[in-house]
């Protein structure tokens, strides 16, 4: 049976495969440079052992299966990974058919699965798991460069994304204020006016309540 959750920075991560929708991808919102960047995570590397075609098939089970039936094999893989957060979207996206459904699939894991997390550029997936009631779930709606005015006025609806090929670091916003940066294997905290390095590892910022979850109090036990 396919594996739908597979280790991810020191959590359950889910993988979808990376790339345009016409060549077999999942990142309908992506930039150019995005998909430069991430060209490598296509196939199996050092750091990412998943197999393009595990991708493709993990991707076609949640997308297809019994909704019900996905969630239910997603908790137990969690479980499976002893892991307290599920982070979506390691790799690849959510494409705008299957926004709905995936929306579905988080809202119902919210009960049982004690964070969520993930960061996509499909604004109405990032828009409606922000009106979902339950705070266990912190999607971040990945933006690059953009205008004040804009950031202003979406980084109040929830955490906005704005990475840096650069430094391969992501700076995290809400209402306007940038309050951490993550990537590269750092996460950047600002405390007292000074800025510390720490690893990164989701499992870490979840119990520090750092990174994704600065003032996010998780509620609940995983089941």
């Amino acid at each position: 049976m396919t594996k739908l959750v597979y280790p991810f920075s020191g959590v359950a991560g889910i993988f979808f495969p990376v790339g345009k929708l016409d060549e077999g991808g999942t990142c309908e919102f992506a930039s150019e440079k995005c998909l430069k960047v991430c060209a490598a995570f296509k196939n199996a590397t050092a750091t990412n052992k998943i197999d393009y075609r595990d991708k493709c098939n993990a991707f076609f089970e949640i997308t297809q299966f019994l909704v019900h039936s996905v969630i239910w094999r997603i908790l137990k893989e969690v479980k499976d990974l002893n892991s307290d957060v599920l982070y979506w979207f390691a790799s690849g996206d959510c494409p705008s058919e299957f926004t709905d459904r995936i929306v579905h699939i988080i809202k119902g894991l919210s009960y049982v699965i004690p964070a969520q997390i993930g960061f996509t550029r499909n604004q109405e997936l990032w828009e409606k798991t922000n009106r979902l009631d339950n705070i266990n779930v912190r999607i971040a709606l990945t933006l690059e460069k953009p205008y004040k005015s804009r950031l202003q006025r979406m980084s109040s609806l929830g955490t906005i994304a704005v990475p840096n090929y650069n430094t391969g670091n992501i700076k995290l916003y809400r209402c306007t204020q940038s309050y951490t940066s993550c990537g590269a294997g750092i996460v950047y905290v600002k405390k007292l006016g000074e800025t510390i390095k720490k690893k990164a590892d989701c499992s870490n910022c979840l119990k520090e309540k750092i990174g994704c979850f600065k003032d996010f109090e998780i509620k609940g036990e995983l089941l």
